[in-house]
C-alpha cells in the first residue's frame, strides 16, 4: 500500500521546469489526471476523472487571449451524461465536451472533477488531450475488468485497498498535447496474477538497471528508501521540492480521497489548499472533515436506493414523501458542516 502511494507522490512532483524542457513552452498542463472506470447498472460504462491543470506563468492564465475560454476539455465521443461537479468553473457544454472560463492563479493548479457514461465498445475508448499531461492513473475496481491501452506505454499497479474496494491501478507519464490513445475495457476478463507479476518484474529490472547507472553520489545526505520503480534523480527532486517538508499521511489523503467518487472531488481540493496554507490544522478536522464526505455519500446512496424502490413499487407515496424530506434534511445538515471547510 505504501508503495503504492509513493509512485504516486513521485509521478506528481516532477518539477515543472523539467517539464517545460520535455513538452515545450506550454503556460498550463495537466500535472495529474485520475479516471476510476466501472460498469453502470445501465449497462454502460461509467467515467468519473479528476484533473488538476497547473499554470507555469508568473500570471494569472486567463486562457489565449482570443475568448472568454480559459480551457478546453475533451470527452471520448458518444459520452452522455457529462457532469462537471464544481460550479465555479464557468463550464460551457460544447460538441468535444467542455470549456471552463474560471482563471488560474500564477503557480497554482486547478482542479476539473466530472464524469459521464459510455457504451463500452470493443473497439475501445478515445482519448486526446489538447495539453500535455505528466502523469496519469486509471483505476479499475477488482472484479470489474481489466484494461490494455493502445498508444501508450504503461505499467500495472498491483490491488490496493481503499475505504473496503480493491482497485487495480494501470500508470502513465508523459502524454504529449494532442497525443492520441485509445483504452480498451474488458468488463469480464480480469488482469491475471502473471500480467500483474510481468509488470512489476519489468519495473524492477528497469529500475535496477537506471540506478546501476546513477551517479550514487549525487544523491548527498538523502537515506530514505523508495519504491524500485524510482531511480535516484526522482528520489532527489522529491527531498528537494517543496511539499517534501509535508506530513507524508496529509499528501495521501489527497490522493486517496478520489476515490470517493462525485461531488467529494471539489470539497475536498478547496479544503486541501487551505491545509497546505495552514498546517496547523489538527487531525480530529481532518478526520471530521472526510467523515462528512462519507457521510454525504452514503445518503445519496439511501436517496438513489429510495427512487428505485419508488419505481418498482416497493413503498407507498406517504413513505416516500417522508423518507426523502428526511434524507433532504440530513443531507443539507452535512452540507453545512462541510461549508465551514470549503469556504
Amino acid at each position: 500500500m505504501k508503495k503504492f502511494w509513493f509512485s504516486l507522490i513521485f509521478c506528481f512532483l516532477l518539477t515543472p521546469s523539467l517539464l517545460v524542457s520535455a513538452f515545450g513552452q506550454t503556460p498550463v498542463y495537466v500535472d495529474m489526471e485520475y479516471i476510476i472506470i466501472r460498469p453502470s447498472d445501465e449497462g454502460t460504462v461509467a467515467l468519473m476523472h479528476m484533473t488538476s491543470v497547473k499554470n507555469l506563468l508568473e500570471e494569472e492564465y486567463k486562457g489565449d487571449g482570443q475568448s472568454k475560454t480559459v480551457l478546453t476539455v475533451n470527452i471520448p465521443k458518444g459520452a452522455t451524461n457529462l457532469q462537471v461537479h464544481d460550479n465555479s468553473l464557468g463550464m460551457t457544454e460544447i460538441n468535444s465536451g467542455f470549456t471552463t472560463t474560471k482563471a488560474i492563479p500564477a503557480k497554482e493548479s486547478i482542479i476539473l472533477p466530472y464524469s459521464y457514461w459510455l457504451e463500452n465498445s470493443k473497439d475501445g475508448i478515445e482519448f486526446q488531450y489538447p495539453y500535455p499531461v505528466q502523469a496519469m492513473q486509471i483505476l479499475v475496481p477488482e472484479k470489474s475488468g481489466s484494461l490494455m491501452i493502445q498508444g501508450l506505454e504503461y505499467t500495472i499497479q498491483d490491488l490496493f485497498e481503499f475505504e473496503g474496494q480493491k482497485y487495480y491501478g494501470y500508470n502513465i507519464a508523459g502524454i504529449a498535447e494532442d497525443q492520441p490513445f485509445t483504452v480498451i475495457y474488458d468488463q469480464e476478463k480480469q488482469p491475471s496474477p502473471d500480467q500483474i507479476q510481468a509488470a512489476i518484474d519489468e519495473n524492477a529490472t528497469t529500475a535496477n538497471k537506471e540506478n546501476a547507472e546513477s551517479d550514487n553520489a549525487a544523491l548527498g545526505d538523502i537515506t530514505h528508501s523508495a519504491p524500485v520503480f524510482h531511480n535516484p534523480g526522482h528520489i532527489r527532486m522529491w527531498y528537494q521540492s517543496p511539499l517534501s517538508g509535508f506530513e507524508p499521511h496529509v499528501l495521501m489523503i489527497v490522493l486517496a480521497v478520489i476515490l470517493l467518487g462525485g461531488t467529494g472531488y471539489y470539497s475536498y481540493f478547496r479544503w486541501k489548499g487551505k491545509l497546505l496554507e495552514d498546517q496547523r490544522l489538527s487531525d480530529k478536522e481532518e478526520q471530521a472533515f472526510l467523515l462528512l464526505i462519507n457521510k454525504r455519500k452514503a445518503i445519496m446512496d439511501k436517496i438513489e436506493e429510495l427512487e428505485e424502490n419508488y419505481t418498482d413499487g416497493q413503498i407507498s407515496d406517504e413513505d416516500y414523501q417522508k423518507k426523502l424530506e428526511a434524507f433532504k434534511h440530513h443531507l443539507l445538515q452535512v452540507k453545512l458542516n462541510l461549508q465551514k471547510y470549503t469556504e
